[in-house]
């Protein structure tokens, strides 16, 4: 089974602040799903997005100091009532407005990196958004992919696809 080819269309803008990051929306044509990804090097961090009707869901992702440790922050990347909040890092080297590939429009069905973040430890964000038509809804609306079309999606990812509404998958070379 072949993963439906929706367009999902994002628009946004960077900001600035005591949270520098990026603000914005993401729609599309039907109703769609999202998982946000955050790779760091020893662990993948994964949230899901409830479905989004077509008129789409907020996105945001934030850098928010904190007070702890001179240059550290916690990354705040939400979309809808989906969030990673657990991942934090030290000292960005380049403006915000330099981090973030968000293009205008992508194709359901692939791994969307959105932002590169040379941080100490470096930090990868990602998005994979699939048609509604593509998922079941369980009991808590939370959704999985049809089994039939789990091969066409990014095997690292298929723990967290199969899985609840968040998790970590450490790799066993990290354990």
């Amino acid at each position: 089974m072949l993963v439906t080819p929706l367009r999902i269309h994002a628009t946004g803008q960077h900001v600035h602040g005591v949270n520098p990051g990026w603000v914005g929306h993401l729609s599309a044509e039907s109703s769609f799903v999202v998982l946000l990804v955050g790779a760091i090097p020893n662990a993948t961090h994964w949230s899901k997005a409830e479905p989004a009707l077509p008129s789409g869901l907020p996105l945001s992702i934030h850098f928010h100091p904190l007070a702890a440790s001179e240059g550290t922050f916690q990354l705040l990347f939400t979309l809808g009532f989906g969030w990673l909040t657990s991942i934090t890092g030290k000292a960005l080297p380049v403006p915000v407005d330099r981090l973030f590939t968000i293009p205008g429009s992508f194709l359901a069905g692939s791994l969307l990196t959105v932002a590169a973040i040379p941080a100490q430890p470096a930090i990868t964000l990602s998005l994979l958004a699939l048609a509604r038509s593509d998922v079941s809804l369980g009991r808590n609306r939370i959704w999985r992919p049809h089994k039939a079309m789990l091969s066409d999606l990014p095997f690292p990812l298929h723990a967290a696809l199969e899985g609840s509404r968040a998790g970590v998958i450490v790799p066993p070379s990290a354990t």
